[in-house]
């Protein structure tokens, strides 16, 4: 039985980002603001905002680094858009876009 939620980030993402050696992880996203990406043991906490629309917070990656994202909701919530960047408060690094894969 698939899990269903109101929240349309929560499930399983194809995504990519730009100006990094990795490119391309699969993300899965719990309606509790945690996530893993499957690039250097990722993972993230962050808060869902503007009714679901918006995904912020921090990632880490088992080599130490770390940083901040913000995530839009867009394209009928089959996709979202955003920006990363390696530091707390740092300057956006780089694009970071999903296409959803599945709840």
């Amino acid at each position: 039985m698939p899990i269903t939620s109101a929240n349309h980030f929560v499930g399983l993402w194809n995504t990519s980002w730009t100006n990094a050696s990795g490119s391309n992880s699969e993300m899965c996203i719990s309606d509790n603001g945690t996530a893993t990406f499957n690039w250097k043991g990722g993972e993230m906490i962050g808060k869902f905002e503007d009714a679901n629309q918006k995904y912020r917070g921090f990632w880490k990656q088992s080599d130490g680094s770390v940083g901040e994202f913000h995530f839009d909701l867009g394209g009928g919530a089959t996709t979202f858009q955003g920006t990363y960047s390696f530091t707390a408060g740092g300057t956006s690094e780089g694009n970071w876009v999903g296409t959803k894969k599945s709840v």
